[in-house]
């Protein structure tokens, strides 16, 4: 649309009215006009008629006249049909109404060109009368006068008739003319009144066609925009509407268009933050540990914002301190100096927390002083049903931000990296508490033979060990169970640092406990048996009453199954019971006293030792 100020839609329309309602008054006008001169001409001509008929009446009396006036002559001849009375009253009445016929004569000729003819007429008429009545009396007396003024009165009336006569052929003339003036008025004023209502219809049909194309271009206009937002292109508006209906309705649109491209906007946002959302959850659904949720965070932090340093803060299992466990992959760790969860704000505000300028007085005080200079951060708290496990941690330049878009991305992977590492580290927990010992924290009966069975089935030289605490049942009952529980663990702590790293131990049940050594001969495991025992006897204090520990062990050399190799390894445990305890019996090797414990244990072995 082209830009400026015009009238309305409405104001056009009721001035197209104004000049149609003007143009139809003229055309009225010249319709009024010729019909006046039409009805002018058409009483003239109808004067002319009207006098016309007078005179031809005018001139019938005056024969009627003439013919009395000669009936009385004929009387006095000697004729007997008609009566001397008769002659004179029909005399009379043809003179009355002639008098009256040229009375209205008068009337209708009065300053007309035809008024001091008909009043010349009007006197001949009335020296006719005269004559006539003069000679209608003569002729009961006098007949020689009688037919002597009967002459005179045949020239009179000759002369009159030449006369009216005349002017009936002068009315005729100008009737006839006033009747060809009217036709002429009807042809001229009809033209007129065609042309006025031609011109009237072009001006109006001009104005109406001209504001028709300004409202359809001006709709066009609108139209075209609204298809560009159908398209897709929801960025396209009608430019500079005019201050019309049209423009109103343009600028409805364009505010439509604008709640259309933010809702679109917002339901496109909405999509992303629901594709991060499946995406992050996917990814975190298959991270099997903690190291690969670090790596979906990691990934995560750089794709929010490539241009932003990022880190991941976790606490350890004990809750005590913060570690760096996963940065952006495209810049280096902001590196927050906060040491634990509740030292960092968000934690405890348990809500996403940003921070536009370092050196603002609300800004978090560890931003200060950062090598970067001042800078502008966000951080995240990462939960667990409640727990803080630590943060999510960027920062930027000073008073540029992250994109709303970006937040929601950050604030959705601290809630979903809580949520996958704290149940890996539940699913850690509960593993670990289903499989170990809760007093000794070695593996229980369940996962030690479980583990058993597995090492067996993967081959190579094992030696397979059953131990019991003596007299571990005087022990509880003389100094209670605490005392009992003391030994177990201390008994526990003693296997871990006497046995290798690739050996197992676990608790069986009661006093009772099993262990597992790894490519080692049945005399080598005698060896670190004994050694063990010698450690567990320099290991009781004061604090723990004085205990020993009998083994029974045996090795898979006849590739026999588990039950039958715990089986043995128990009766070589039972025989170290019956030998005197405390002491190291290995399956199948001869009785021999109890060996006395070494000075100090030995270090901890390998297996080529």
């Amino acid at each position: 649309m082209r830009p400026g100020r015009r009238l309305t839609v409405r104001k056009r329309l009721f001035v197209i009215a104004l000049i149609g309602a003007l143009l139809t008054g003229v055309v009225g006008g010249v319709g009024l006009s010729g019909y006046a001169r039409l009805t002018a001409a058409s009483r003239a001509e109808a004067r002319l008629g009207t006098i016309q008929a007078l005179t031809l009446v005018s001139q019938s009396l005056q024969h009627e006249v003439r013919a009395q006036a000669w009936f009385g002559v004929a009387i006095a001849e000697g004729d007997t049909r008609r009566s001397r009375v008769e002659v004179r009253s029909e005399f009379d009445e043809a003179r009355t109404t002639m008098l009256a016929t040229n009375a209205q004569l008068s009337a209708l000729t009065d300053g007309t060109v035809y008024e001091a003819e008909l009043r010349e007429i009007g006197a001949a008429q009335d020296r006719l009368l005269g004559r006539a009545d003069s000679v209608i009396r003569l002729s009961a007396a006098d007949r020689p006068a009688a037919l002597t003024g009967i002459g005179i009165l045949e020239d009179q009336a000759d002369t009159l008739n030449d006369q009216i006569s005349g002017l009936i052929e002068k009315l005729s003339a100008d009737r006839a003319e006033q009747l060809a003036a009217a036709d002429r008025i009807k042809q001229t004023d009809a033209r007129r009144l065609l042309a006025a209502a031609l011109l009237a219809a072009l001006l109006v049909l001009g104005l109406s066609a001209r504001l028709t194309r300004s409202i359809l271009r001006d709709l066009r206009a609108v139209d075209e925009v609204a298809h560009r937002v159908g398209a897709g292109d929801l960025d396209a508006r009608v430019e500079k509407p005019r201050d019309d209906e049209i423009g109103a309705l343009a600028r409805s649109f364009n505010h439509t268009a604008e709640r259309l491209s933010e809702t679109v906007q917002q339901l496109t946002a909405e999509a992303r933050r629901e594709k991060l959302g499946s995406q992050l959850a996917d990814a975190f659904d298959m991270a099997e540990t903690e190291h690969d949720a670090y790596e979906v965070v990691a990934n995560t932090l750089t794709v929010l914002g490539p241009d932003r340093p990022a880190e991941l803060l976790l606490a350890d299992h004990s809750e005590a301190r913060l570690t760096t466990r996963a940065t952006g992959r495209t810049s280096e760790a902001p590196c927050c100096p906060v040491t634990s969860p509740f030292h960092c704000v968000a934690v405890r505000r348990g809500h996403l927390v940003s921070f536009d300028d370092s050196d603002a007085l609300d800004a978090c005080p560890k931003l200060r002083n950062r090598p970067q200079g001042r800078v502008s951060a966000v951080c995240v708290p990462v939960t667990f049903m409640g727990r803080s496990l630590g943060v999510v941690h960027t920062t930027g330049p000073a008073g540029r931000m992250p994109a709303g878009e970006a937040l929601a991305g950050l604030a959705l992977l601290g809630a979903q990296a809580g949520n996958r590492i704290g149940t890996l580290r539940s699913f850690e927990l509960a593993q670990l508490q289903a499989s170990t010992d809760a007093l000794t924290g070695l593996p229980n009966r369940r996962a030690f033979e479980s583990e058993a069975r597995e090492r067996l089935r993967g081959g190579g030289r094992l030696a397979f060990v059953m131990a019991d605490l003596d007299k571990f049942k005087l022990l509880n009952d003389a100094h209670g169970h605490e005392a009992g529980d003391r030994a177990l663990r201390l008994f526990a702590r003693v296997l871990r640092a006497g046995l290798g790293k690739d050996d197992l131990a676990g608790r069986l049940g009661g006093e009772e406990f099993g262990m597992v050594l790894s490519e080692v001969t049945v005399d080598r495991a005698v060896l670190v048996l004994d050694r063990i025992r010698a450690a567990l006897s320099d290991a009781i204090d004061g604090g723990t009453p004085r205990f020993t520990a009998s083994f029974g062990v045996c090795g898979n050399d006849g590739q026999t199954g588990f039950e039958d190799l715990l089986r043995t390894a128990d009766k070589a445990l039972y025989r170290a019971k019956r030998e005197g305890r405390d002491r190291v019996v290995a399956a199948g090797a001869p009785n021999h006293d109890r060996q006395p414990p070494v000075e100090a244990p030995a270090p901890v072995y390998s297996p080529a030792g």
